[in-house]
């Protein structure tokens, strides 16, 4: 029965192999209302969870116990006591109802009620019941205890959630007020990421060269889930979902899933030939929000920056941007074979920002020094792995915004809290999106006849 296929994502460890398998343990109930078989073929030692609350309030199991009657009108299902002094005499049918076994089934309100951690699940074996498989009563029983331990990850604690707002705007560029037939940036808003409450992954990707967009929306659909494939397992639960709190440890291995769903999605990307990634690629610059802690990964130069209010606003930069002109960066390129330096015109005058090219030719004219994509400047430097950067945030700590360079072009990100401020005050994060997007727009029509696309996240804290 496809209903009660089972998929849950386990790494074996030390502790857990003297226990009975939890996944052996529910393929023997779905064994038991799939297989066809014989009436007389039953289940004994029905294995269920126990939380260890239970015993201590006498109150999760309450109202949660069935009994298993036989009946003339349901033949399907058959209860027998078992005998402990002699196996050969056969009780009467008053004697089966009364000695009837009862199957317990925990409560999911009791399995949320613990403090500290998540959830453990021993599991015990209960009094010897038998019920006949395909049994109504015993696919209903296989189903809630199906649903749930897998329906809620059995979270003992959520985190409190940090976001109070949140909001977007993307904008496809113009050259001479017409729209340029691509929207190279995407983004991505993901609550509740990796199946935790109040957890969520914010991101956006500017995308460059012929098929920048195509590489962007590919980025956009595999990062999260490279990420979130990456992220630390403890049993059957995300490590990230055990506590409201994230430790040390815990955040090094969050970083060390950022850096490989990076770098897989890198990897991914290349594999899938129908792109053509030579001379194109994309920026990405994510950030997991979670309680108390902001963790930044960024390739590029998209930026993220969290606005402070502490008597005054001022900025901090959650992300650097990757450019060539960096000092470690340019000895990466430069190490690999690449050569760094502006843009030269025909009369040999340098023009523009430094960008990295092959050493003999002039290609390809990167001018940033991490990306995703972008195979020939990978081979002389350009790598996939982000920085990344932890924050914890403070209760001083009221907005974030994570763009594009389309933002970031012609306003600083001091300016850009600036200019968010006013409308944190007044509590009103769409008008402050509005306002951005159309202040961002009338920069780049001071400046030139050019208007890069535009693509901005906004969180109120």
């Amino acid at each position: 029965m496809d209903s009660l296929h089972l998929s849950l994502r386990s790494k074996s460890s030390s502790g857990l192999k003297n226990k009975p398998s939890l996944i052996k343990e529910l393929q023997k109930i779905a064994k038991q209302v799939t297989t066809p078989t014989s009436r007389r073929s039953l289940l004994k030692n029905v294995i269920v969870p126990q939380t260890t609350r239970a015993s201590a309030t006498g109150k999760s199991y309450e109202n949660s116990i069935k009994k298993f009657k036989t009946s003339n009108s349901h033949s399907n299902l058959s209860i027998k006591k078992s005998s402990t002094k002699s196996s050969s005499k056969t009780p009467s049918k008053d004697s089966k109802l009364k000695s009837s076994k009862h199957l317990s089934e925990p409560s999911l309100n009791g399995l949320k009620k613990s403090t500290d951690g998540p959830v453990r699940l021993p599991l015990t074996p209960k009094s010897s019941i038998k019920l006949v498989k395909n049994s109504p009563k015993a696919i209903t029983s296989a189903k809630k205890l199906f649903n749930l331990l897998t329906k809620e990850k059995i979270i003992a604690k959520q985190p409190k959630k940090a976001i109070k707002a949140i909001s977007s705007r993307t904008c496809t560029g113009t050259i001479n007020g017409k729209p340029k037939p691509n929207n190279q940036d995407e983004m991505f808003i993901l609550p509740n990421f990796a199946q935790c409450k109040a957890q969520s992954l914010i991101g956006v990707l500017d995308g460059h060269g012929i098929y920048g967009h195509e590489v962007s929306a590919f980025v956009k659909r595999q990062l999260p889930l490279m990420i979130e494939n990456n992220l630390p397992y403890e049993g059957n639960l995300y490590i990230v979902t055990s506590s409201s709190e994230c430790s040390s440890e815990t955040i090094q291995k969050i970083e060390k899933a950022l850096i490989q769903g990076f770098m897989n999605t890198h990897k991914a990307l290349i594999n899938k030939r129908i792109i053509d990634i030579n001379y194109s690629g994309t920026t990405a610059v994510s950030v997991l929000i979670r309680d108390k802690h902001c963790i930044c990964s960024n390739v590029g130069d998209s930026r993220a920056v969290i606005g402070r209010f502490d008597e005054t606003w001022h900025n901090v930069e959650l992300s650097q941007d990757h450019k060539p002109s960096d000092k470690s960066e340019r000895a990466r390129i430069e190490e690999a074979g690449g050569r760094v330096e502006p843009f030269k015109e025909s009369g040999g005058q340098f023009i523009g920002p430094d960008r990295v090219w092959l050493q003999h030719e002039q290609l390809p004219g990167l001018a940033m020094s991490r990306s995703i994509g972008d195979l020939v400047a990978a081979h002389v430097g350009v790598i996939s792995e982000p920085e990344v950067i932890v924050h914890e945030i403070t209760p001083e700590d009221k907005i974030l915004i994570v763009a594009t360079d389309g933002i970031w072009e012609f306003i600083s990100s001091y300016n850009c809290i600036q200019f968010l401020s006013q409308y944190y005050e007044k509590g009103n994060i769409e008008e402050a999106c509005d306002a951005l997007l159309q202040h961002a727009i009338s920069m780049w029509n001071a400046e030139d006849n050019v208007v890069d696309d535009i693509t901005f996240i906004v969180v109120f804290f």
